[in-house]
């Protein structure tokens, strides 16, 4: 389980904490396979994503650390139970499955978030 204190930002600043890719990559597993606890991470849907029988929502996060620069989360739903569509402001838990660093002339970021569940959609 997640400390609850780590919020979506937390987690990446501890990855950018580290100059190195290689480091980065080695910081973002050791969140593979904790789990969001309640009351779980807020955030809004830039896209939906449906196929292979779930549904994967979308999300960017601003990187405050990171001038102009963002991450994403993905969020993966067995079933789309609340009707999640973009704009919408969900709370979610889930196991984070992966940390992408992908490699670039500017890196990308991932969060992947598998098991997960929508809490709350529009704050209901």
């Amino acid at each position: 389980m997640l400390d609850p204190s780590f919020t979506p930002e937390g987690v990446m600043a501890t990855v950018w904490a580290n100059k190195r890719l290689e480091d980065q990559k080695a910081a973002g597993a050791t969140f593979c396979n904790s789990w969001i606890p309640d009351p779980g991470w807020t955030g809004t849907i830039e896209k939906v994503h449906e196929g292979g029988g779930k549904t994967t929502l979308w999300l960017r996060y601003p990187a405050s650390i990171i001038r102009g620069g963002s991450f994403l989360i993905a969020v993966s739903l067995k079933v789309n139970d609340r009707h999640s569509v973009v704009s919408n402001l969900i709370t979610f838990s889930g196991r984070i499955d992966e940390l992408r660093v992908l490699a670039g002339q500017v890196p990308e970021y991932q969060i992947i978030v598998r098991d997960a569940r929508v809490l709350t959609v529009n704050g209901k």
